[in-house]
């Protein structure tokens, strides 16, 4: 039996006791000595397939990952090559408007300078939805925060369009625990969405009340409503409608997707209804609702008049005309400006001028914009330092709340949120 598999001779032992294999049996067990070797062989191989199957699955997770690291610095790297040069225009619009500028040429440049923003902020939002980085700076707030800020922002394109906005929020009473700026997109993106659907003369009202433990937002058009076959895929991204004569552009089809996301990030949900093509859409967002208790109250209620206090501040930023045209900005909401292009500039301005706010470009070409601002810093600890930059991404804003920055501010800079940030 010395030839036998070891498994096999084993088992024989056990059988047979000391005696030999039979004549009649050593077929038999010739053939079942043959089976184990081949399954044994059999075993081997798959052994070698499976060490060989886990380094390729090993090396392919490793490729995987840093394609997705190479795709989040083009992500990075298209933000802020997009933001810049809108950048100084959308700053001159902000400008023309604090001076209360009636030009038909200014309100024409507007609407698809933002309409451009919005698609970037689109395609760099959906990324982060794969990649489930899609953020939330919670605290509580009234819902009527968001809505108004989201009318503001659509009320001219429906204007335009030749379409009625009306609202029918309570101003107080429907507090959340949420992002106050998602909530705002979530809004305005649903907005936007009956414009392009509604024919001019139209309709869209946003409505919000309380529903037992939730906060519920409608809103709801008479525009040309949703096909029954779209209406279960309408939250998917790149769904659009089908039909040919979309009003005012049918866009990318992500603002609903970006919706349903901020919307179950906040814990709730949404949910669309039409009764078909001709017959409006509704859309509505259900949110946990938070008791109205003395706290919430007064972090809901908080003031966000800008320009309440004017201050010192000195803006550092290589592209001149963005620097320019913030700072004159600010000096028409009432602060004391001064301007550097470099980081050199800007530590040589503190010999005569001590600034109370430095809002600070990140990418100098002279010196990283952290760095600035920790140099700023040791001549005064007492500035608060604004990053001011095309760089979006959560980790560019985490970067800057380690190096000390009160704030993130992504370019283009909106002039309101930035008199609020100076105020807070």
């Amino acid at each position: 039996m010395a030839d036998l598999h070891p498994l096999l001779r084993r088992q024989l032992r056990k059988v047979l006791g000391g005696t030999d294999v039979p004549d009649t049996m050593k077929a038999f067990v010739t053939q079942v000595n043959e089976a184990y070797l081949q399954a044994d062989d059999e075993r081997r191989m798959l052994e070698r397939a499976f060490d060989l199957s886990s380094q390729e699955l090993m090396d392919a997770n490793e490729e995987l990952a840093e394609a997705s690291r190479a795709k989040d610095r083009f992500l990075a790297m298209l933000g802020h090559e997009l933001r810049n040069p809108l950048a100084p225009i959308v700053m001159a619009l902000e400008v023309a408007a604090l001076r209360n500028s009636s030009s038909v040429d200014v309100r024409d440049l507007e609407r698809p300078v933002r309409q451009v923003l919005r698609l970037v902020d689109d395609l760099l939002d959906i990324a982060r939805v794969a990649r489930g980085t899609l953020v939330l700076e919670k605290r509580a707030f009234e819902v009527s925060h968001s809505v108004r800020d989201a009318v503001e922002a659509v009320q001219p394109a429906a204007a335009q369009a030749g379409l009625v906005l009306r609202t029918d929020v309570p101003p107080s009473g429907l507090i959340v625990d949420g992002d106050e700026g998602r909530l705002t997109q979530v809004v305005s993106n649903l907005l936007v969405n009956a414009v392009r659907h509604t024919e001019p003369g139209g309709v869209i009202l946003v409505r919000g009340e309380r529903a037992g433990a939730d906060v519920v937002l409608g809103v709801s058009d008479n525009g040309q409503g949703i096909d029954p076959e779209l209406l279960p895929q309408i939250f998917d991204s790149f769904v659009r409608s089908r039909t040919p004569d979309v009003p005012h552009g049918a866009g990318l089809g992500l603002g609903l997707t970006i919706v349903r996301s901020i919307v179950e990030l906040h814990g709730g949900t949404v949910t669309a209804r039409s009764a078909g093509r001709g017959h409006g859409a509704t859309f509505e967002v259900r949110l946990p609702a938070l008791a109205p208790t003395e706290i919430e109250v007064r972090a809901a209620a908080g003031t966000r008049a800008p320009g309440a206090i004017a201050r010192k501040i000195l803006i550092v930023d290589d592209n001149r005309d963005v620097a320019t045209l913030m700072g004159s900005a600010l000096r028409i909401m009432g602060h004391e400006v001064a301007l550097a292009f470099t980081a050199a500039e800007a530590l040589g301005q503190l010999e005569s001028f001590t600034p109370e706010v430095a809002l600070l470009d990140v990418a100098l070409p002279d010196m990283n914009g952290r760095e600035l601002g920790a140099r700023l810093r040791q001549h005064d600890a007492a500035i608060k330092l604004i990053a001011v930059t095309g760089y979006g991404q959560p980790s560019d804003s985490e970067a800057s709340r380690r190096a000390g920055f009160a704030a993130h501010l992504v370019k283009p800079v909106d002039v309101s949120e930035l008199a609020a940030v100076l105020d807070s």
